[in-house]
């Protein structure tokens, strides 16, 4: 199973999308206020919590192979936070910058990988996402 935040939003849709189509379970965390009728229509599971309470969802995350969050990259601490207690060892963040810029920029700077000193593992952009 993937566990997904941000699955509500544009690019959240397409991940769930995709990795529904690639056949790969997914359970996704949800805003009290979000439009889940795409999440519902595709019997996706999701858990409706504030990502800042990470003791509302993290027990979500047991099982999990991994967490691709595409929340605002200001919520990645509490991402990882909810990862260490439940030992899921591989996170993917997505994030836009240009929409919370005051510099906008059509230029993609991708940062595809890097050494991680909260699991000393790689991340790493699944094919399905690099541009």
């Amino acid at each position: 199973m993937i566990f997904v935040t941000g699955a509500t939003g544009y690019t959240g849709r397409w991940v769930v999308g995709e990795l529904l189509r690639r056949k790969i379970s997914v359970t996704c965390l949800v805003r009290e206020t979000s439009d889940v009728g795409h999440l519902t229509r595709d019997g996706v599971p999701y858990v409706r919590a504030n990502i800042e309470h990470v003791d509302q969802w993290s027990p979500a995350l047991a099982g999990a192979r991994a967490v691709i969050s595409v929340a605002h990259i200001r919520y990645a601490p509490f991402v990882v936070e909810a990862c260490r207690k439940q030992a899921v060892s591989r996170v993917v963040f997505f994030s836009s910058t240009w929409r919370f810029s005051k510099v906008v920029t059509r230029r993609w700077r991708p940062f595809a990988s890097a050494k991680t000193p909260c699991f000393n593992r790689d991340w790493r952009i699944p094919s399905f996402a690099r541009p």
